[in-house]
Protein backbone atom coordinates (compact mmCIF):
# COMPACT_ATOMS: atom_id res chain seq x y z
CA UNK A 1 0.00 0.00 0.00
CA UNK A 2 2.79 2.30 0.84
CA UNK A 3 4.39 1.37 -2.79
CA UNK A 4 1.45 2.43 -4.34
CA UNK A 5 0.90 5.66 -2.43
CA UNK A 6 4.46 6.56 -3.31
CA UNK A 7 3.62 5.81 -6.69
CA UNK A 8 0.47 8.06 -7.44
CA UNK A 9 2.87 10.46 -5.26
CA UNK A 10 5.26 10.77 -8.10
CA UNK A 11 3.11 10.29 -10.69
CA UNK A 12 1.39 13.98 -9.06
CA UNK A 13 5.04 15.61 -9.05
CA UNK A 14 5.63 14.56 -12.89
CA UNK A 15 1.90 15.81 -13.59
CA UNK A 16 3.05 19.27 -11.90
CA UNK A 17 6.28 19.35 -13.89
CA UNK A 18 4.44 18.45 -17.11
CA UNK A 19 1.76 21.38 -16.48
CA UNK A 20 4.96 24.12 -15.87
CA UNK A 21 3.40 24.04 -12.22
CA UNK A 22 6.21 25.02 -9.69
CA UNK A 23 6.89 22.59 -7.56
CA UNK A 24 6.42 24.88 -4.58
CA UNK A 25 3.09 24.71 -5.62
CA UNK A 26 2.58 20.77 -6.01
CA UNK A 27 0.81 19.46 -3.56
CA UNK A 28 2.07 16.17 -3.82
CA UNK A 29 5.80 17.30 -3.77
CA UNK A 30 5.48 19.54 -0.65
CA UNK A 31 4.01 16.71 1.14
CA UNK A 32 6.73 14.44 0.08
CA UNK A 33 9.33 17.13 1.40
CA UNK A 34 7.35 18.04 4.62
CA UNK A 35 7.33 14.03 5.56
CA UNK A 36 10.13 12.77 4.34
CA UNK A 37 12.74 15.51 3.62
CA UNK A 38 14.56 17.00 0.86
CA UNK A 39 17.04 14.16 0.72
CA UNK A 40 14.75 11.37 0.36
CA UNK A 41 12.80 12.99 -2.70
CA UNK A 42 15.42 12.58 -5.27
CA UNK A 43 15.82 9.15 -4.51
CA UNK A 44 11.90 8.88 -4.92
CA UNK A 45 11.62 10.54 -7.69
CA UNK A 46 14.70 8.79 -9.04
CA UNK A 47 13.44 5.04 -8.33
CA UNK A 48 10.06 6.20 -9.82
CA UNK A 49 11.39 6.57 -13.23
CA UNK A 50 13.49 3.06 -13.00
CA UNK A 51 10.06 1.25 -12.49
CA UNK A 52 8.12 3.18 -15.35
CA UNK A 53 11.07 2.58 -17.66
CA UNK A 54 11.08 -1.15 -16.37
CA UNK A 55 7.25 -1.55 -17.47
CA UNK A 56 8.46 -1.25 -20.84
CA UNK A 57 10.77 -5.03 -20.06
CA UNK A 58 7.45 -6.85 -18.86
CA UNK A 59 5.99 -10.07 -21.40
CA UNK A 60 2.18 -9.23 -21.37
CA UNK A 61 1.41 -12.47 -21.85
Amino acid sequence: MIATARGLQVTGIVVCVARNSPLTECACFTDVVRVEGQAKVKSLITAGMADWAGLGTLDAR
